[in-house]
């Protein structure tokens, strides 16, 4: 298996793209690391009313291909989420 990228970031109610991006395909797990509120997760013009709620404590795995980006956006500031990445 190849390697592994992960980090801890802060979101917003601005867009953040996830950093878990490689010139190779990667399996991408994200964890909402907040226990009160949902993040939301789409592309860069994600929001809080079209984007796909990942509610508090849980993860999402998606599979990720060369020029695959992620957005995060929340409904408050200092929004923790970690994510880990493998890199196929």
């Amino acid at each position: 298996m190849g390697q592994l990228l992960s980090g801890q970031m802060s979101v917003g109610t601005a867009p953040s793209r996830v950093d878990g991006i490689s010139n190779n395909p990667v399996v991408l797990h994200i964890h909402n690391n907040d226990n009160s509120d949902n993040l939301y997760i789409g592309n860069e013009n994600v929001t809080t009313t079209t984007g796909m709620i990942l509610t508090k404590l849980n993860s999402i795995e998606m599979t990720m291909h060369q020029g695959n980006t992620v957005w995060l956006v929340s409904n408050k500031n200092n929004h923790v989420a970690s994510w880990i990445a493998q890199v196929l």
